[in-house]
């Protein structure tokens, strides 16, 4: 009677630990999932961002980044699809995805934030243009920095051929 007893419990205990190994393959696949169309949504928008600004090196800058990431991003997903499920596979491809789509991500957000910058900058200096020579001259050196992709130091140098055109340097 006792052995019977015994051997019910180590079944439920069984089918308890069977659940919860269930459970949590359940949210690690929801989990990656989410992270899989999170990131693809964000790469789009990054692309979006890239076509803005316009500019070829900066296209050849993070092409082969955003390309990488698709590639995990569709390795991952392939691995979700397969039976059985590479728990330990999709953690690392989504780790991953995570810390260089991060990185990436912040990069051309940042790269995108400095054009719309040196764009304002140089724009508002035209205007003085025509007047000054030596502006002319150096805002011509500025709009290079800025077709070169170089947004912070076309941003600093407008900034500077700015103060100067109003003597404040």
């Amino acid at each position: 009677m006792h052995t019977l007893r015994d051997e019910t419990d180590q079944a439920a205990v069984s089918i308890d630990d069977f659940e919860r190994y269930l459970s949590s393959l359940k949210e690690d696949s929801e989990g990656a999932l989410s992270a899989i169309t999170d990131y693809y949504a964000k790469l789009k928008a990054a692309e979006k961002s890239i076509r803005d600004i316009g500019i070829e090196s900066v296209s050849n800058r993070y092409s082969p980044a955003i390309s990488e990431l698709y590639g995990v991003i569709g390795e991952a997903y392939t691995t979700l699809l397969s039976l059985p499920i590479d728990v330990v596979k999709v953690d690392e491809l989504i780790s991953k995805l995570k810390t260089t789509g991060d990185e990436v991500l912040h990069n051309i957000a940042h790269d995108y934030q400095q054009m719309l910058l040196a764009e304002a900058s140089i724009l508002y200096a035209n205007r003085d243009r025509q007047h000054l020579g030596e502006i002319n001259t150096l805002l011509l050196q500025t709009e290079g920095l800025y077709f070169s992709g170089d947004f912070a130091r076309s941003y600093e140098e407008t900034v500077k051929a700015l103060r100067r055109i109003r003597g404040q340097e």
